[in-house]
């Protein structure tokens, strides 16, 4: 079998049945590092600086490049939102020099776009992403989901139970935590906080403006301060 060091986006984004713009929020919050392939002529340089200024370039080497380089969170918003960008200069793969300067613009395409096995490795394991082509679950689902119950109230407010204790909610909230429920049903758990939302049919930025009144949503909803939202089922 095949050891792959790298995946491509567009082949990731079939592996975990989600979109670009996902993949894009990963990269925004720091959680995901995105990389291009790349190859042609290059030279390594230095940034010099006098009294806190830029003073002057230092070219090191001129070399050929062959391989995966990574890249700065604008470039590859470039790449996602626009599907191509013309770039210049590479951020180092060493560190021993401050950029790579490219003998000639290169045109990289969101064919290029690809991500570290490893780095696969890890948002597989710690977000929950379903492997959609092996139909493998790369976390367990929520622990206990079957002791979850859900009541639909003659006033339109959903009350949801665990454990004995009783939560009641509006339509909105009462939207999120079904998503919640769903999620952790399916085996998906985590749930991004603006899809949450904007299914919701809300408006907000932040989960915790819609459960604002209710001070007790974070004991059946956890987050992981990276923008992804589960069941608190413990």
């Amino acid at each position: 079998m095949l050891n792959k060091k790298y995946f491509s986006v567009t082949e990731l984004l079939e592996r975990w049945d989600t979109n670009l713009y996902d993949i894009l929020y990963l990269a925004e919050n720091k959680v995901l590092d995105l990389r291009i392939r790349a190859f042609g002529i290059c030279g390594t340089f230095c940034q010099l600086q006098k009294n806190g200024e830029l003073s002057y370039e230092l070219p090191l080497k001129r070399c050929e490049m062959n391989g995966i380089f990574p890249i700065s969170l604008k470039s590859a918003r470039q790449i996602i939102l626009n599907r191509a960008v013309e770039l210049n200069t590479l951020l180092p793969t060493q560190k021993d020099c401050d950029y790579i300067k490219l003998g000639e613009c290169l045109k990289i395409g969101l064919e290029d776009l690809v991500v570290l096995e490893k780095d696969k490795e890890r948002i597989e394991k710690d977000f929950g992403f379903l492997d959609s082509i092996c139909k493998v679950k790369n976390i367990s689902p929520a622990d206990n989901i079957d002791d979850f119950f859900i009541e639909e109230l003659p006033n339109g407010h959903t009350r949801f139970s665990y454990h004995g204790k009783t939560y009641t909610y509006g339509r909105v909230q009462s939207s999120i935590i079904r998503q919640l429920y769903d999620a952790a049903k399916d085996g998906r758990v985590w749930v991004y906080g603006k899809t949450l939302l904007k299914n919701a049919g809300s408006s907000s930025f932040r989960l915790g403006d819609i459960f604002k009144p209710h001070r007790e949503w974070m004991e059946i909803v956890k987050g992981n301060n990276q923008g992804l939202y589960r069941l608190y089922l413990e």
